[in-house]
């Protein structure tokens, strides 16, 4: 039995490469006006490009995922290598879990309260989720 089903990542790979591709380009285009002024706005304008890009740049590195575990639902954040990871519900505190199949992703939804989350994973892990899920939480 597995120790944790992960939940798909909140941004696709082809996005963040794109994310990288702009934040490079909008970089060195900001060095260039720098480097290169060709009118006197270029040299007032090379700050925000280089500023914008280095934001399209950190996107590249950033990835958050839920997964459910023993302790209940974990949210692991990455940006560049820094890893937090944060317990969002324990399974004392989930009241209700609503599940819900989509085209290409199975959700299941935790609710707490007011508070909720929803987890999408790939139609081939929703077996091992919904088994997961009976392992560890008590219903009432």
């Amino acid at each position: 039995m597995q120790e944790r089903i992960e939940g798909q990542s909140n941004m696709p790979m082809w996005m963040r490469l794109f994310s990288a591709v702009m934040g490079i380009l909008l970089i060195g285009d900001g060095m260039r006006r720098f480097a290169f002024p060709q009118a006197e706005s270029d040299l007032y304008s090379f700050l925000m490009y280089i500023f914008v890009g280095s934001i399209c740049f950190l996107i590249f590195g950033y990835s958050r995922r839920l997964y459910v575990n023993e302790e209940g639902l974990v949210r692991r954040t990455n940006i560049w290598g820094r890893k937090t990871i944060e317990v969002l519900m324990t399974w004392n505190d989930v009241e209700r879990i609503v599940y819900s199949e989509q085209k290409k992703a199975f959700v299941a939804g935790f609710e707490s309260g007011v508070k909720g989350y929803r987890m999408f994973v790939d139609l081939k892990d929703m077996d091992a989720l919904c088994e997961f899920i009976q392992r560890f939480y008590k219903y009432e």
